[in-house]
């Protein structure tokens, strides 16, 4: 069986390239490795992407843009959630996951977040609040 080539990139996104980005992202999150899975050259997902942020913008939320760009977030979003389900049970390897979510959610959850560094001013005090009631107890 020949390989047949197609050259050039596609110019328009179908439903079924669509539903190929959508599934893709959940497995291999970045925008980049995702465009790869699909078979698609990274500027056009980031293409076709931008195009879409910006259809939601103009409140044209039905064209074909505008919900892979709806449809793409919400897939990260669910496999950022299920991350943090996995560590907040502290299943196998949560810290290992915990990272993951760091790396792969800055805004959000990254060193710069504003509620990574609220997490851990209170984390600081509710472990010298911890130290001192037990600095209390053995005296």
């Amino acid at each position: 069986m020949a390989l047949e080539f197609k050259v050039g990139r596609p110019r328009n996104l179908n439903k079924e390239m669509h539903d190929k980005i959508v599934e893709g992202v959940k497995v291999a999150f970045g925008m980049n490795t995702t465009a790869h899975l699909v078979g698609l050259p990274p500027s056009t997902l980031k293409l076709w992407l931008w195009t879409g942020a910006e259809d939601v913008e103009k409140g044209e939320i039905s064209t074909i843009y505008a919900q892979l760009w709806v449809d793409y977030h919400c897939a990260k979003a669910k496999k950022i959630i299920q991350w943090l389900q996995d560590v907040e049970e502290r299943k196998q390897n949560w810290t290992a996951t915990w990272e993951l979510v760091r790396a792969v959610g800055k805004e959000d959850f990254g060193i710069d977040a504003v509620e990574y560094k609220e997490l851990t001013e209170l984390y600081t005090k509710l472990v010298d609040a911890y130290q001192q009631l037990l600095d209390k107890k053995s005296v």
